[in-house]
């Protein structure tokens, strides 16, 4: 055998050690999730699997295109066939679930789900969402598209200093600070949405970026990617293993856009080094908030910021339970963290996740899920059970 020849063998050798080594750390770290969730009372032995999807943006788009406002109380009968045909059990049960990245799903059931909605309106979302349209953004009470805002901006939150200007509209975050705060928090996620830190172990994003609730599949694809900015910083701190996703149980049954946010826990501990964001906020009316994402009408890879202003809801029927807002997005922002900034402190903390665009007399008016009561509580909940492995 020749020199190059053994040198290739032996590459290749190392190669395949290397990914079997990798798919063992793995395989043991999934046990560790599984033994976790069982410890919280979880039941991880359902026989059905969930089924991977590997999603494109398209893909990822339609879902949330054709979804409903509040959707109903119950499963449509595709996702019923899927229930039975898996082996799932009643769905009305079901108090939360959870999916292992090897399509393991485990349930926690209580006697009477008590789930709470907000009811059919029938609009549909869009895909696509239109720049601004050159309002002066500084006017106060208007925001970029033109609509009167309910109050001026609450003066308790602000610019935060050092972030880019976004006074002619997003900007690319630059290349020299992806990788700092607060942007090393914000992550993308696979290659179709974006996501943000939100404990040691655990990301934020929307629900349909994880979990189709008509098939009754997961992504495979939603590993995360902090810092991420082009291909001038394709890895600069790492990409971090899916474990698990948990969709919040009124996404994961009926896909109801008001509730359309996930966690994913990841392996290792990025927010430990990394740092996160807290999350839920007393604020209401209208603030202004910072939001960073991956958008799909820019290069691929590219981190996008913007600062905007938005009005919160007073109530859970008020504005349909969703943040309207004039943040620039697209197709891949969907799950982008909305921050609000205190002036007074520097406390940082996520308000609304951001998804994508009601369309009401052929007008888009793009909108955040806001993170507030039942939903707020559930995704806290989850994150304490969800241990971190490393």
């Amino acid at each position: 055998m020749s020199t190059a020849a053994a040198m290739l063998l032996l590459g290749l050798l190392a190669l395949t050690a290397s990914s079997n080594f990798c798919r063992g750390a793995v395989d043991a770290d999934l046990d560790r999730v599984r033994e976790g969730m069982i410890r919280r009372g979880y039941d991880c032995e359902r026989p059905g699997r969930a089924e991977p999807g590997d999603w494109t943006l398209d893909e990822v788009a339609e879902r949330l295109r054709v979804a409903k406002i509040g959707a109903g109380g119950t499963l449509g009968a595709r996702g019923r066939e899927v229930w039975i045909e898996r082996g799932w059990g009643e769905p009305e049960d079901l108090e939360a679930m959870t999916v292992l990245a090897d399509g393991t799903v485990c349930m926690r059931l209580k006697n009477e789900t008590e789930l709470g909605f907000w009811g059919k309106t029938g609009r549909k979302l869009a895909r696509g969402l239109v720049e601004g349209d050159g309002v002066d953004r500084s006017t106060v009470g208007v925001d970029r598209f033109g609509r009167v805002l309910a109050q001026s901006p609450d003066p308790r939150f602000g610019e935060e200093p050092g972030l880019p200007s976004t006074s002619g509209g997003r900007v690319r975050v630059p290349v020299e600070v992806s990788a700092d705060e607060p942007f090393k928090m914000i992550g993308q996620v696979g290659s179709f949405c974006s996501g943000a830190l939100v404990g040691k172990c655990h990301y934020l994003t929307a629900g349909h970026c994880v979990w189709d609730p008509d098939t009754g599949r997961f992504s495979a694809g939603v590993n995360f990617n902090p810092g991420r900015n082009g291909q001038e910083m394709a890895q600069p701190l790492g990409r971090y293993q899916a474990l698990q996703v948990y969709s919040s149980v009124r996404w994961t049954l009926f896909g109801d856009v008001t509730k359309d946010a996930a966690i994913v826990h990841v392996s290792g501990t990025p927010g430990e080094e990394l740092g996160f964001m807290d999350f839920g906020s007393d604020a209401t009316g209208t603030v202004e908030f910072n939001s960073a994402g991956y958008p799909g009408d820019k290069p691929f890879g590219e981190m996008w910021f913007d600062f905007c202003q938005a009005s919160l809801p007073q109530s859970p029927l008020d504005q349909g339970g969703f943040v309207a807002h004039d943040c620039q997005i697209y197709n891949g922002s969907s799950g982008s963290a909305a921050w609000t900034y205190e002036v007074e402190g520097g406390d940082r903390r996520i308000v609304a996740v951001v998804n994508g665009a009601l369309v009401f007399l052929s007008v888009d008016f793009p909108f955040a899920v806001f993170l507030e009561g039942s939903l707020l509580k559930e995704l806290k909940s989850v994150i304490e059970e969800m241990e971190c492995v490393s």
